[in-house]
């Protein structure tokens, strides 16, 4: 990506006007005056591709604005902050997501409903590690434990 700059050779890419530089905003005002348009949103339709301004963090598809005629990295300041940190991404059905959605940075799921899955899973699995022996000490300490609060 070549990014503007006022220093270098001007050409207009509506009607062809050619000027050697930008610095005392005599292309700014070719713009106003004869298409109607700031230099800013000229860049931004005509200069610099879609691809250009895309926002950099890896899981928003936002546009960024330009700064002194250059793409800015972020969009928002809440995606500059994002992106210090990568996207996690879901044990159970594989979607990269940040801990906005899910506040808890060591947390392996996207949604509830996987989280859901995951402990569902990890339960059935130690279920089926047990022997039967450790099966009925365990159910026999579940059962205790429910008749004691249970109300007489």
């Amino acid at each position: 990506m070549k990014t503007y700059d006022a220093k270098n050779n001007q050409s207009c890419k509506l009607c062809g006007y050619k000027i050697s530089h930008n610095k005392q905003g005599w292309f700014t005002l070719h713009l106003k005056n004869d298409h109607n348009l700031s230099l800013e949103e000229y860049l931004l339709r005509y200069y610099y591709l879609p691809e250009d301004l895309k926002c950099s963090y890896e899981l928003c598809q936002n546009t960024v604005g330009l700064y002194r005629g250059k793409p800015k990295k972020h969009c928002s300041s809440k995606c500059s902050g994002l992106s210090k940190g990568k996207p996690l991404t879901c044990v159970i059905c594989g979607i990269k997501f940040d801990t906005t959605t899910r506040s808890n940075r060591a947390t392996k799921t996207c949604s509830k409903t996987c989280a859901k899955t995951l402990k569902s899973a990890k339960i059935k699995e130690w279920h089926k590690s047990m022997n039967l022996e450790e099966k009925e000490k365990h159910f026999e300490k579940i059962i205790t434990k429910t008749a004691r609060t249970k109300k007489k």
